[in-house]
């Protein structure tokens, strides 16, 4: 699946599957399947005074090489739920935020579905975040680098909640090791 989603105040642009729904301030982006397989790879960019999350996890199967983009403007607090990805998984992810002054934003990964007893014990993830002014400085340029294993020594635990606070040209950054099953309960608690 290709699927392109592109928001401008209220114009929705989009071919595949993916959508947006407006709920007051709160921009909602919806994959009617949640899941990302094989070499899926979605383009999402938003421009946005609001609230931007999505309507569940999104899950990335094993044995699957997805590719996700996301470039979002504004003043916003970007709020997507966090990215499960299945033992085997491969993805690239490439985020861009241009903040105009200023948002909080929040991205979590699980790595594995412990609650059903798979470990995350083999598979590639490259998530790269910038984060730049609204007159072009580079403000935050944070990259997550999995392979198979390796998180445990540079995570140290199965998931990773990452909070990014700007105001202006001040950031706050906080990382969150969490367990797989809990990033779900810990993300609701820095929403």
């Amino acid at each position: 699946m290709k699927a392109l989603l592109k928001v401008e105040n209220s114009l929705i642009e989009r071919t595949g599957s993916l959508n947006a729904l407006f709920l007051g301030d709160t921009l909602m982006i919806v994959n009617p399947s949640e899941v990302l397989a094989h070499e899926d790879e979605i383009k999402i960019s938003i421009t946005s005074n609001g609230i931007i999350t999505d309507q569940a996890f999104t899950k990335i199967l094993s044995n699957s090489n997805v590719r996700i983009t996301y470039e979002i403007k504004g003043n916003f607090l970007f709020i997507p739920h966090p990215i499960l990805f299945y033992n085997n998984a491969r993805a690239k992810i490439d985020t861009t935020f241009i903040v105009n002054q200023k948002a909080k934003i929040i991205e979590a990964y699980a790595l594995g579905r412990e609650g059903h007893g798979e470990k995350f014990e083999k598979g590639k993830i490259k998530a790269i975040t910038k984060i730049y002014s609204s007159d072009g400085e580079l403000l935050v340029f944070d990259v997550l680098r999995i392979e198979d294993k390796s998180y445990m020594k540079t995570v140290g635990s199965s998931g990773l909640i990452t909070t990014y606070e700007i105001d202006g040209k001040e950031i706050n950054i906080e990382k969150i090791p969490v367990n797989s099953e809990d990033v779900e309960e810990e993300w609701l608690k820095v929403r």
